[in-house]
C-alpha cells in the first residue's frame, strides 16, 4: 500500500483535460460514463454476481486509461433498455403461466386456479432483480383518468405484498450541475483508482487536486464525497436514463 501524498504518485490518465471533455460531451455519453463508473463502484464496494467479474475487469482497463473521450456519443447507459412502463412481452405471459402452473401442481393435481390463494397468486409474478411485475388493464371499459385514479389506489397494495418501497428520486438538473461543481468524476475516480490498487488517498491530498485545489479537505469529505454516492446509486442512474428518453435534456 502507498500513502498518496505528491502529484506525480497519480497516474498518467488524470489530467483536467479528460474531465473538461467530459463537460464537453452531450448527456448520453455523460450518462455512459457515470454508468462505465457504477460498473466499478459495484465492483469495489457492493456485492457483484460471479459472472459480472469479468465485466469489471474490462471496464477497469478502459476507464483507468488515456482514452479519448466522444463529445456526439448516441449510446445510452445500461439501465436504459426499457421504459418503466410498457406493454407485456409474450416471454413474460409465457412465464406467469409456468409459474400457475407450477403453483397448482405444488398444491394438488386437481387444483383450479380459482382455489388459490387469489392475494399471492395476483402478485407471485414479479422480477424481485428488476423490481418488475404484471398487472391488467382494460382499456375497452376504463378511460385514461379512470385507469390511473386505480393505478393509484393499487400500487401501494402492491408494493406491500411485494415488499418493494418507493425508490429515493433526486432533482436531476441539479445533481447533473453538481457533477461538474462537486469534482464529481475526478473524485471518483481517483478514489476507486486508490481502492483498487490498495493505496491509501486522503481528503487533504484530494483537496489540492481535485478542480485545481477548489475544496478544502472538510468539503471534499462532505459534500463531494456525498454527491459522489448520490450519483452512483442504481436510483438516480435510473432517474437520469429515463429523464433522457423523455428529452428532458435539451
Amino acid at each position: 500500500m502507498a500513502k498518496i501524498i505528491c502529484r506525480t504518485q497519480l497516474p498518467k490518465w488524470f489530467k483536467s483535460s479528460r474531465y473538461t471533455d467530459i463537460k464537453k460531451s452531450n448527456i448520453h455519453q455523460i450518462n455512459c460514463e457515470l454508468s462505465a463508473r457504477h460498473s466499478v463502484w459495484l465492483g469495489l464496494y457492493g456485492d457483484p454476481h460471479e459472472d459480472l467479474k469479468d465485466h469489471f475487469t474490462e471496464v477497469c482497463s478502459e476507464l483507468f486509461t488515456d482514452r479519448v473521450i466522444p463529445i456526439n456519443s448516441q449510446t445510452l447507459s445500461i439501465y436504459s433498455e426499457d421504459y418503466n412502463v410498457s406493454p407485456v412481452l409474450n416471454r413474460d405471459v409465457i412465464a406467469l403461466a409456468e409459474q400457475a402452473k407450477f403453483q397448482i401442481s405444488g398444491q394438488n393435481q386437481e387444483c383450479h386456479i380459482d382455489k388459490l390463494d387469489i392475494f399471492s397468486y395476483k402478485y407471485s409474478h414479479c422480477d424481485k432483480d428488476r423490481g418488475n411485475t404484471l398487472i391488467s388493464i382494460n382499456l375497452s371499459h376504463s378511460s385514461d383518468d379512470e385507469i390511473v385514479r386505480e393505478l393509484k389506489r393499487l400500487l401501494p397494495e402492491i408494493r406491500s405484498a411485494l415488499a418493494i418501497d418507493n425508490p429515493n428520486r433526486y432533482n436531476t438538473y441539479e445533481k447533473h450541475d453538481n457533477l461538474f461543481n462537486c469534482g464529481v468524476f475526478e473524485y471518483l475516480d481517483l478514489t476507486m483508482w486508490a481502492k483498487l490498487n490498495e493505496h491509501d488517498i486522503r481528503p487533504d491530498f484530494l483537496s489540492k487536486i481535485i478542480s485545481n485545489g477548489k475544496f478544502t479537505a472538510k468539503e471534499i469529505g462532505g459534500k463531494v464525497k456525498r454527491n459522489s454516492q448520490n450519483v452512483m446509486s442504481f436510483e438516480y442512474l435510473e432517474q437520469l436514463s429515463v429523464d433522457i428518453k423523455n428529452n428532458k435534456f435539451k
